[in-house]
């Protein structure tokens, strides 16, 4: 790539040129320069391409980007730099660039977003793609003025904070992806405003709790993924904002232990994904037993296709699919003593409940996994868990109070019939 034909214009012995015509493959028809994985260390000039709508350079070397470099390509539609080594965006790198409608930086180095490094093509960009970068620190008003875009992805990079005004300006944004970043706590605003929201997605943090009201408003949301967070605990659904249209809710692999804070969930959307929770084993414990038995013969293999699903009884994991009759005994108070293992730390070891069952202080009652589980209808009410000696004892009673009102109906009987017989002697 670095042959001379490629590197004419020269303005000195140590800075070529790199001319777009000779080392990108450039379509007529598409407007499309092809110039990825070519070994480039800067992006080339326009020359041979100046009608370029898409200019594609990914898995390169490229370790900046600024206006002058990209200012000659004013027509460009779709800007692909996903790969590359570039750690810095100026403000105002794109303020001729204005026709931009996606801009493609996955897999770079960028560190830091500042305000106004989008400024240009505020009125026609749709998509944003920032994920798997070594962002820290995003400015409030990096995204002023982007009314339109619809899809923006901050995944995987090292976000510890998101500014009160970071989204005010996103009135069209549809898909939020925010997952795999370092996120301790969100503030009750955040998402204000964002009523065209469909999907948001934050597991993969380190979140705690969840405020009230944090969704309120964002009325086309269907799906909302909370999975793979520190939350112990979590409003209701309506306490949240999520009232009505949701199609998914991912709330697996976090720390909660009591059930009944999920209950209200559980015919909330479509799917429900719940597993890798250190659920206690008790009677409300039995009720997520009963939602999940009476899904649809397809689902249940979904919903346990993340983590498995069942609570901890006595150091013991108790399989979704396990008898929990014996769990019911005890009062809420008596199983308040006994917890589950504690969990490693998510963000270097995720939590699995196959690998806890398999210490010898652990026994399994039955296994998801086993090879054709035989499934336990439970029943619905507390009185149904006495165990078997209380229902011996029922039984017994039941047909000794029988077997005396039959023996009363014998003896009336007798007593009738000689009644007869002696008015018929007399």
């Amino acid at each position: 790539m670095n042959s001379p034909a490629l590197q004419e214009n020269r303005h000195d012995e140590d800075l070529p040129i790199i001319v777009c015509g000779l080392v990108c493959e450039y379509d007529d028809w598409f407007n499309r320069a092809k110039c990825d994985n070519r070994g480039l260390q800067v992006i080339p000039n326009s020359t041979g391409c100046e009608e370029t709508r898409m200019l594609e350079l990914e898995a390169n070397d490229i370790t900046s980007i600024t206006f002058d470099l990209i200012s000659s390509y004013r027509n460009i539609v779709i800007l692909g730099l996903s790969r590359n080594s570039i750690a810095s965006l100026e403000p105002g790198t794109f303020e001729t660039t204005i026709y931009l409608e996606n801009i493609i930086f996955s897999r770079n180095q960028l560190s830091q977003l500042e305000n106004g490094t989008f400024r240009g093509p505020e009125h026609h960009l749709v998509g944003l793609y920032l994920d798997n970068n070594r962002l820290i620190e995003v400015h409030g008003l990096t995204l002023h003025g982007l009314k339109k875009l619809q899809t923006l992805s901050f995944s995987d990079n090292l976000i510890h904070f998101l500014p009160d005004n970071l989204f005010n300006d996103l009135t069209d944004l549809q898909h939020l992806h925010l997952s795999g970043n370092k996120l301790t706590h969100l503030d009750v605003h955040i998402f204000s405003g964002l009523s065209k929201l469909k999907l948001i997605s934050l597991d993969r943090n380190h979140l705690d709790s969840i405020p009230t009201g944090v969704f309120d408003g964002l009325t086309s949301l269907y799906s909302v993924d909370l999975s793979n967070n520190h939350l112990y605990s979590i409003p209701q659904p309506s306490g949240l904002g999520l009232l009505h249209g949701l199609q998914s809710i991912y709330l697996n692999e976090n720390y909660f232990t009591m059930s009944n804070l999920i209950i209200p969930f559980l015919n909330t959307s479509d799917i429900l994904i719940l597993g890798g929770n250190p659920f206690l084993c008790d009677c409300t414990f039995i009720q997520v037993q009963t939602w999940f038995l009476g899904k649809s013969k397809d689902d249940p293999t979904f919903l346990l296709q993340r983590s498995s699903l069942g609570c901890w009884w006595d150091d013991r994991f108790i399989d979704i699919y396990g008898d929990l009759s014996e769990t019911c005994q005890d009062s809420s108070e008596d199983r308040q003593g006994s917890t589950p293992p504690k969990r490693s730390d998510q963000s270097s070891v995720s939590f699995n409940y196959r690998q806890l069952k398999t210490p010898s202080n652990m026994s399994p009652v039955v296994s998801s996994y086993d090879k054709n589980p035989t499934p336990r209808t439970p029943q619905s009410s507390d009185t149904d868990c006495m165990d078997n000696n209380d229902k011996r004892i029922f039984i017994l009673i039941l047909i000794i109070f029988i077997a005396i009102i039959l023996l009363s109906l014998y003896i009336v009987f007798i007593s009738f019939i000689y009644f007869l017989r002696a008015r018929q002697i007399q």
